[in-house]
């Protein structure tokens, strides 16, 4: 009965590393940093500013899924990762409190 369920978005993430293999997942998540700092350089410089929402858009989610992967893959735990970011956002937080 529940066997026709879509693949959740974590099973994706399992399955492109298996296929592709981790070096491989890294490796794209490179790529794909690279791609968002491109095209938020030619965001700055104004270079095919048409372009720039859906190319920064596009990229951002394609970090986020490599994001995702890379938290796999470096077996990262849910609950420190999470307490980690509450920490670096408290840190920024406080910072922008003293300007």
């Amino acid at each position: 009965m529940w066997k026709n369920l879509p693949p959740t978005n974590e099973e994706i993430f399992k399955r492109a590393i298996t296929i592709y293999g981790e070096n491989m997942q890294e490796l794209v998540a490179i790529e794909e940093f690279a791609e968002l700092t491109k095209a938020l350089i030619k965001r700055m410089r104004k270079i095919s500013p048409d372009e720039y929402e859906e190319s920064v858009l596009e990229e951002l989610v394609d970090c986020e899924i490599m994001i995702e992967q890379l938290k796999i893959i470096g077996k990262v735990n849910k609950a420190e990762f999470e307490t980690i970011k509450k920490e670096k956002l408290l840190r920024l937080e406080k910072r922008l409190d003293s300007l």
